[in-house]
């Protein structure tokens, strides 16, 4: 499949996905191939696709042809691919890239009103880079990517007015540890057995349970044993 056709199959299905209140204006850039500008213009329902600058985007992002490809195979999760994690420097990076970094860019308790209203409507658009409906994310292993310093997928981001929700899966290896700030949480184990440990304190946590905890200080999550141990982590911040 070209690139042609994977973004025209991906803004058909975004059609089914959204109402008409939602507008977006965006732009892409496959960095290792030609004719690489895709923009996308979200507005009244419809999802239009340029192979061309006709546009005046919001943001610009850059991916590469194979990242684009393993989200049409569902290889990569869209969620995952915008997660951002630091790589062997210290950087933010993921596989959906901004094209320009810069400060003012940076979520924090002073972003306007405005750039959280954008925030807002781009996490809705996670949801373009998959031509399922509804979406579907396969779930294992494989498919994931180092998140919070582990193995993981992430399944479902919104944000709204300062309000967070994320849903991830996380699979840790033997004496892996999974690092999350003190937020409220719930997980689901699916397989293994390990512990949550917060202010100095072992939690034991086994397959098949749920737990919720409201911690005050951050939150570590290990595996003790020698199954990995898979979890779904769901918060609302």
């Amino acid at each position: 499949m070209d690139s042609k056709g994977i973004f025209n199959d991906f803004a058909k299905t975004f059609e089914k996905k959204i109402d008409k209140e939602y507008n977006i204006r965006l732009q892409f850039e496959i960095y290792d191939e030609e004719k690489s500008v895709w923009q996308i213009d979200v507005h009244n329902g419809n999802v239009v696709v340029y192979n061309e600058v006709k546009i005046e985007p919001e943001e610009i992002f850059v991916l590469t042809k194979d990242t684009l490809v393993k989200l049409y195979n569902n290889e990569i999760a869209p969620v995952t691919a915008f997660s951002n994690e630091p790589n062997e420097k210290g950087e933010m990076r993921s596989l959906i890239e901004l094209k320009e970094k810069t400060e003012e860019k940076k979520f924090t308790s002073n972003t306007s009103d405005e750039q959280l209203e954008f925030i807002g409507r781009l996490h809705k658009f996670n949801n373009f880079f998959s031509k399922e409906y509804p979406t579907k994310i396969i779930v294992n292993k494989e498919n994931g990517v180092k998140l919070h310093n582990v193995n993981g997928i992430g399944l479902l981001s919104k944000f709204d007015k300062r309000k967070h929700i994320i849903h991830v899966y996380f699979s840790i290896k033997k004496d892996e540890v999974l690092r999350e700030p003190a937020f409220e949480f719930s997980i689901y184990v699916i397989t293994g057995k390990g512990v949550i440990i917060t202010n100095g304190e072992e939690y034991i946590i086994e397959s098949r349970n749920y737990y919720n905890m409201n911690p005050q200080k951050p939150v570590y999550i290990k595996n003790k044993g020698e199954e990995i141990l898979e979890i779904l982590y769901l918060s609302n911040t």
